[in-house]
Formats: C-alpha cells, sequence, structure tokens
C-alpha cells in the first residue's frame, strides 16, 4: 500500500489531509521537504 505514504508526507507538510491529495501535494512538491519526500516515497515503491 504506498499509495497513503504521499498523503501521510503531505499532511505532515502541510498541517492537513484533504478527500484531494493529489492538488494538495502540487506545492509541496516545490518545498525542499516535498522533494525529498518525494525521493523516499520512489524509492520505497522501487523496492516493493
Amino acid at each position: 500500500m504506498p499509495t497513503p505514504c504521499y498523503i501521510s508526507i503531505e499532511g505532515k507538510t502541510q498541517g492537513n489531509i484533504t478527500a484531494d491529495p493529489v492538488s494538495n501535494i502540487l506545492p509541496t512538491l516545490l518545498m525542499p521537504e516535498g522533494i525529498t519526500a518525494m525521493k523516499r516515497f520512489k524509492y520505497a515503491n522501487d523496492n516493493d
């Protein structure tokens, strides 16, 4: 279940989780911590 991973990252970074995580994570990706989180997310998926 890798998909909820980025939802929790988004929630941790922005302080809230909504029903539309895709539109909410886009601004997060512009932040350094968001980029780092997505690198970890990709790494976790590659090693499933």
